[in-house]
Order: C-alpha cells, then sequence, then structure tokens
C-alpha cells in the first residue's frame, strides 16, 4: 500500500467544495429573487387598489352630476375634482374622462404630457353592458405608463356614459423590488461564502485525519489512529490491512507448495 505523503488533500476535495459552495449559493440567490418578487406583487396589487379607488371617486363625482342630468362636457367640478385628487396623492400620475365615443372630455397629467390608453381599449370597455345595480366594469393592468385603471361611468339607467382613466406610477414597486435584491443578493453570497469556508474547512479535517490513518496503517510503531466521530474508518483500513497480509501469506503458502513438490 503506497500513496503520496506530499498531498494534503483527499482526491476530489476541492470539488466537492465547490458543488457545496455553488448549490448552496444558488439556492440563497434563487430565494432572494422570490423574496423580491413577492415583495414588489404585493406593492403593485396594493397601488392597483390605489388606483381604483382614484377612479372610483372620480367615476362617482361623475356619475352624480348625470343623475341630475348634467352632460359630461358641462361637468365644471370634474376638472376641480380631478386636480384635488392629484394634490392628495402625488403618484397619481394622470386622470382623463372619455365620452361614449372614447373621445376626450377631460384630461389631467402631472407630466403634462397627453397620455392616453388605446381607442380600442376604451370602446371594448364601453360595449359592455351591466345594470345600475352591479358594479361598474374595469380594466387594470400595468405597462411603461405605470399601473392604469379604466373603469366605466354610468348614468342612473346604467347605461354606459364614458369612462375615466387613471394612472399611477409604479416606481415604488420597481425601487423596492431592486432594493430587495440588492440587500438579499448581498447577504446570500455572505452566507454562500461562510458555507463555503466551513465545507472546506470540514472536509480539509477529515482529508488529514484520514492522512495521518493511513501513515499510523503503514508505520507499526505510530501512535494509535483517532477517533472519528461517526464513520467508523480507521477500524475499517485496520481491518482491511489485516485481510491483505492474511490473503498475501495465503498465496505466498500456495506459491511455495507447488514448488517443493517440483523440486522434491
Amino acid at each position: 500500500m503506497t500513496r503520496d505523503t506530499t498531498d494534503p488533500q483527499l482526491p476530489g476535495q476541492a470539488a466537492w467544495v465547490a458543488v457545496i459552495g455553488m448549490s448552496m449559493l444558488a439556492m440563497l440567490l434563487f430565494a432572494s429573487l422570490l423574496v423580491s418578487l413577492r415583495l414588489e406583487k404585493a406593492l403593485t396589487e396594493l397601488l392597483e387598489d390605489r388606483a381604483e379607488l382614484m377612479a372610483r371617486q372620480l367615476a362617482g363625482a361623475i356619475e352624480g352630476g348625470l343623475r341630475f342630468g348634467v352632460p359630461l362636457a358641462d361637468q365644471a367640478e370634474t376638472p376641480r375634482k380631478m386636480a384635488a385628487l392629484s394634490e392628495l396623492d402625488p403618484e397619481l400620475r394622470a386622470l382623463a374622462l372619455f365620452d361614449d365615443k372614447a373621445g376626450v372630455v377631460f384630461h389631467q397629467s402631472a407630466t403634462g404630457n397627453k397620455e392616453a390608453p388605446d381607442t380600442r381599449t376604451i370602446q371594448r370597455l364601453l360595449q359592455l353592458k351591466g345594470l345600475a345595480t352591479t358594479e361598474a366594469h374595469k380594466k387594470v393592468w400595468t405597462d411603461a405608463l405605470g399601473i392604469q385603471v379604466l373603469m366605466q361611468v354610468r348614468d342612473a339607467t346604467g347605461a354606459v356614459s364614458g369612462a375615466v382613466w387613471a394612472v399611477y406610477s409604479a416606481q415604488a414597486p420597481q425601487a423596492a423590488y431592486a432594493d430587495s435584491l440588492r440587500q438579499l443578493g448581498f447577504w446570500a453570497v455572505v452566507l454562500g461564502t461562510a458555507v463555503t469556508a466551513l465545507a472546506a474547512a470540514v472536509l480539509g479535517a477529515m482529508g488529514r485525519r484520514s492522512l495521518r490513518a493511513l501513515d499510523n496503517l503503514q508505520n507499526a510503531g505510530a501512535d494509535p489512529m483517532p477517533p472519528w466521530p461517526v464513520l467508523p474508518v480507521p477500524q475499517a483500513l485496520t481491518a482491511l490491512t489485516q485481510l491483505e497480509r492474511e490473503l498475501e501469506g495465503e498465496m505466498s503458502a500456495l506459491g511455495q507448495t507447488p514448488n517443493g513438490k517440483e523440486a522434491a
């Protein structure tokens, strides 16, 4: 039994350390991504509710004027209501009122741009029928403009008279996602490095203990082998060495008997 005494590590130790470290780092980074995505989704849903609330308040004020027979274009209170809602929440980027032909009646934007949803989207919403006692149809989506809510405006009979549109900024969920991913990713790298260092230390200690055990088996006068906490490696190596010696003795005896007979 021979070995290279200059090699301080067991074969494949570095590969095991790399596998353990990369696996742990990948799992932690994946968990960080899931947590960040969940946080972004929760904040987006919260802002969708706030945008829907803004659209509902504006639609309620407009429907109040329709019940008194005031057409959409003659409702002077609508622009003031839009301004009040925009001052109430600075994250509200735009508000608009469309008539039953998808034409713009009133529009207010925090950026000064005249953004508006696609006319076909407004027309499809206006074509949806409902009762006065049921909730007005609405469409909620998120794109580059932000979180958008398009909601019907109905008169006292339930007939669709137009639609209101509210755009809410989506920067808060995106910023929270980026910050969460950055922080969790940093701690994932730290924990992954710590686990890799621990695995390297444990495997290194096991390798050195194994080398000392092999030295003790090869040198009869060496100190007794140190105990192992879990695996009976020294006992197994001793038994293997004993069996090897017995096998060599038996093979030697079998080799001498035929020669003696032939010599006789």
